[in-house]
């Protein structure tokens, strides 16, 4: 039976050395592969062993445990993908991009500072000096005892501000 064939090949220990955790979704579900092979043994009514390095896997968790260390994850990020995988199949397991990408989370909500570096940067100040200026009088912003953005994200806000002022020409220009 072709199951059967399925179910009895070794877990490979392709991945032993590997330190970069699988990116795609071809080699995530590589990962995954024995603990899928583990289910369907259990869903026919077999013992799920596997041997692999000379030790033997017949628990769920000590096969989750094994792909996780060869792989160089958490354990829990393969319960994640296992989990994506019987969501969405092998497009599940495709990298995601983060949902706040672009984002400037140290300044959400903190419409005083937005305003204060749009400001200082449209008058021609470069980051460092905003970001300086900003340290300074951040409390008279804030009271609630919360830290002034790292020097990256003020950095980073005026970059945006700047490629926002490219496409406001760019579309100036092709309104003229």
């Amino acid at each position: 039976m072709a199951l059967n064939a399925i179910l009895d090949r070794p877990i490979e220990a392709n991945n032993a050395d590997r330190k970069i955790p699988p990116a795609t979704a071809e080699a995530r579900l590589s990962g995954i592969l024995p603990n899928l092979r583990f289910r369907l043994a259990e869903a026919m009514g077999r013992e799920p062993i596997f041997l692999a390095d000379s030790c033997e896997l017949s628990t769920w968790d000590s096969l989750i445990e094994y792909r996780a260390k060869q792989l160089g994850v958490s354990a829990r990020a393969l319960y994640r993908w296992l989990e994506k995988f019987e969501n969405a199949g092998l497009a599940g397991l495709a990298q995601q991009r983060r949902r706040d990408r672009g984002t400037f989370k140290a300044l959400r909500g903190r419409s005083a500072a937005i305003a204060f570096i749009t400001i200082q940067r449209l008058e021609g100040r470069d980051p460092s000096s905003i970001h300086r200026e900003l340290a300074g009088i951040w409390t008279d912003f804030y009271s609630d005892g919360s830290r002034p953005p790292c020097y990256g994200t003020v950095r980073n806000f005026c970059k945006s501000l700047r490629s926002a002022e490219r496409g406001n020409e760019r579309a100036e220009d092709a309104a003229a």
